[in-house]
C-alpha cells in the first residue's frame, strides 16, 4: 500500500539526489503498508536501520555537492539535516523505550520530511544548481 508516490513536484533536477530522495519514499511507503497490515513496530526497528543509513550517505553527498558548487544556502541546509538527524534519534529512542506510537509519529514525520524539507529546502538548492547546468 503506497502513502505517497514520487512525481514531478519532488524533483530537485538532480539525477543523483532525487534517486536518494526515491529511497525515502519507499522507506515510507513499506513502514505504511507494514502499519496497514498491523506491523508496524515489526518493521520498525529496519525502518530506523535504513533512516540512520539513509541520513548519513545522503546528507553527506548533498552536502558535498552543495560545497563543490558554493551553494549560499549550504549553511542552513547543513543545519537542518542536524535537525533531521536529531529527530530520527529521538523517534529511534522512543521507539527502543517502548513508545507504542512511534509507527505513527515516524510514519507522519517522514512524510512531512518529504513535503516540507525535499519540497521546500531541496528545491531551492535544485533550482541554483540548474541555473547553472548541474543535472
Amino acid at each position: 500500500m503506497t502513502l505517497m508516490t514520487w512525481n514531478d513536484s519532488f524533483s530537485v533536477q538532480n539525477i543523483e539526489m532525487d534517486q536518494q530522495h526515491k529511497q525515502l519514499f519507499e522507506l515510507l511507503n513499506n513502514l505504511h503498508a507494514a502499519m496497514s497490515q498491523g506491523k508496524g513496530r515489526e518493521t520498525l526497528s529496519d525502518v530506523f536501520d535504513g533512516l540512520v543509513k539513509y541520513t548519513h550517505l545522503h546528507f553527506a553527498a548533498e552536502e558535498a555537492l552543495l560545497k563543490k558548487h558554493n551553494y549560499p544556502g549550504l549553511s542552513e541546509e547543513e543545519r537542518e539535516h542536524k535537525e533531521l538527524v536529531a529527530q530520527v534519534s529521538d523517534l529511534q529512542k522512543q521507539f527502543q523505550a517502548g513508545d507504542f506510537g512511534a509507527s505513527m509519529k515516524t510514519r507522519d514525520f517522514l512524510k512531512h520530511w518529504l513535503i516540507e524539507h525535499i519540497q521546500g529546502s531541496d528545491r531551492k538548492y535544485g533550482v541554483f544548481l540548474s541555473q547553472k547546468g548541474i543535472h
